[in-house]
């Protein structure tokens, strides 16, 4: 029964302190993920959203270099004289060659009128400078081309990303003004640039990330491009998410609208999840070094437990049942310090004084009455209806016996 008893109390602290230690980790685990997650998430997505900007303003400068040549090219008496003149051998294969447009890296090109005809067009690939069909939205300039005929009466020019043919394409037009720019202008020189692979691979050169695109008429074929689109709101233009939780990528995703005014593309970076990652090997590392210091204070405190605590009561326990075992009234226990387990000892060795003087009490109150009985000249017999259990002298006297033991 002790054995149990001691067995059960060191059972039951365990069981507590685990108890407790667990919600304690619980709590440590929950914290962390709440909060120091949390913020690397808030972090990571803060971070691709500035990427997503710098690329936006990298493929801004590039539409506004473009924009500069337009400008460069159309604020020119040559140009001015050749819409005049309408001289395309004496123009054209002087300022317009294939080496010149690849330097500016323009792949189309043409030079309109302001009511609308189109003087000399054309289109190379930029890879190797082999021309192109020219595409088929340039064909009229009525519509929502007529964005670039408007420009005509003005001073300044227009700049942005267009659909042709279904495909993007960065586009500068600018009004043909003489080089002082005081003089009507006589027509418009558009300058375009297609948006193809190897002008994704180097916007991602400049930018450092992967950078694609799909028409966002298109969006619908690509789930995570449909996706995007439709969180994307005025207040927020950029969305950022990974692709699953367990990605080890994620995605910044930015709509650009066609400069006439209709669909143009939904832009994607891909950006590796460093920052993510690095908050969970630092979680990871925060939660280990926790383990470690809980399961250090746990076994700490166990041992301070057992060696100040649950040894000395169970010590107590010990020495009282040996006590009662033998029934040793004279026996009392060890009690060391000062403490309550010590007052306990203490008070169970006075509870054993106590005891102890109350059966020295009886055991003399006993024989002060066997004394008595023993002198008494009156007969004292007891019996239990059939034999005599005891008689003093006197009672065996008058039953005509000398000793009273016989009965």
């Amino acid at each position: 029964m002790l054995s149990a008893y001691t067995d059960s109390l060191r059972v039951t602290t365990l069981k507590i302190i685990a108890i407790a230690l667990v919600i304690l980790l619980a709590l440590q685990i929950t914290v962390s993920e709440f909060i120091i997650g949390r913020s690397f998430y808030e972090l990571e997505e803060r971070s691709t959203r500035n990427a997503m900007q710098r690329t936006l303003k990298t493929l801004q400068n590039e539409i506004d270099a473009l924009y500069g040549n337009a400008k460069d090219y159309a604020v020119w008496d040559p140009t001015y004289e050749f819409i005049e003149q309408r001289d395309v051998a004496g123009y054209v294969d002087v300022h317009m060659t294939t080496e010149a447009l690849l330097a500016i890296r323009v792949s189309y090109v043409a030079f309109v009128t302001p009511a609308g005809e189109t003087i000399y067009t054309r289109r190379i690939d930029l890879r190797d400078g082999r021309d192109l069909p020219t595409p088929a939205e340039f064909a009229s300039f009525d519509g929502d081309n007529a964005v670039f005929l408007r420009i005509a009466a003005q001073t300044e020019g227009v700049s942005g990303v267009i659909m042709a043919d279904g495909q993007p394409m960065l586009i500068a037009a600018h009004p043909i003004l003489r080089s002082t720019g005081a003089s009507d202008s006589c027509g418009v020189l558009i300058l375009g640039r297609d948006f193809n692979d190897d002008e994704l691979d180097r916007l991602g050169d400049l930018t450092g990330f992967p950078v694609s695109f799909t028409p966002t008429a298109n969006a619908a074929i690509a789930p995570d491009f449909d996706l995007a689109y439709r969180l994307m709101t005025a207040d927020t233009p950029i969305i950022v998410r990974p692709m699953s939780f367990s990605d080890d990528r994620v995605y910044g995703y930015a709509q650009i609208n066609d400069l006439r005014g209709g669909e143009g593309i939904i832009l994607r970076i891909d950006v590796p999840r460093d920052i993510v990652q690095y908050g969970q090997f630092s979680s990871r590392l925060y939660m280990l070094s926790m383990l470690l210091v809980i399961g250090t204070f746990a076994a700490v405190m166990i041992l301070l437990l057992e060696r100040n605590v649950l040894s000395r009561i169970i010590a107590l326990s010990l020495q009282a049942g040996r006590i009662g075992r033998t029934g040793d009234v004279q026996a009392r226990l060890i009690v060391t310090g000062n403490d309550e387990i010590a007052q306990l000892g203490r008070a169970i060795n006075a509870m054993l004084d106590d005891i102890a003087q109350a059966a020295r009490r009886l055991a003399e109150s006993e024989a002060r009455y066997r004394q008595l009985v023993e002198i008494s000249p009156e007969a004292i017999i007891v019996h239990d209806g059939e034999r005599i259990i005891y008689t003093n002298p006197a009672g065996a006297h008058l039953l005509g016996h000398t000793n009273p033991s016989h009965f």
